[in-house]
């Protein structure tokens, strides 16, 4: 959830159109990947923070995706 906020300073320090820092932050805005459940629990890791770590990211990803959005425009 705190990526973007991340994401937003880098992009414009590297001098990306608005555009392109718009795309970025959509990016960094996603959620966490469900497949890394998977692979926790195939590899032997720990599944209760996988599991945690994707519902979490999929709860604030609208949210943060518009407060992306807003920083952005």
């Amino acid at each position: 959830a705190v990526l973007p906020l991340i994401v937003w300073p880098l992009t414009h320090l590297a001098g990306l159109s608005t555009e392109e820092q718009r795309v970025a932050l959509v990016f960094a805005a996603g959620p966490a990947a469900a497949a890394s459940y998977v692979m926790a629990v195939q590899m032997g890791g720990d599944e209760r923070l996988a599991s945690n770590a994707v519902a979490l990211s999929t709860l604030l990803a609208a949210p943060m995706l518009a407060l992306a959005l807003w920083i952005s425009s």
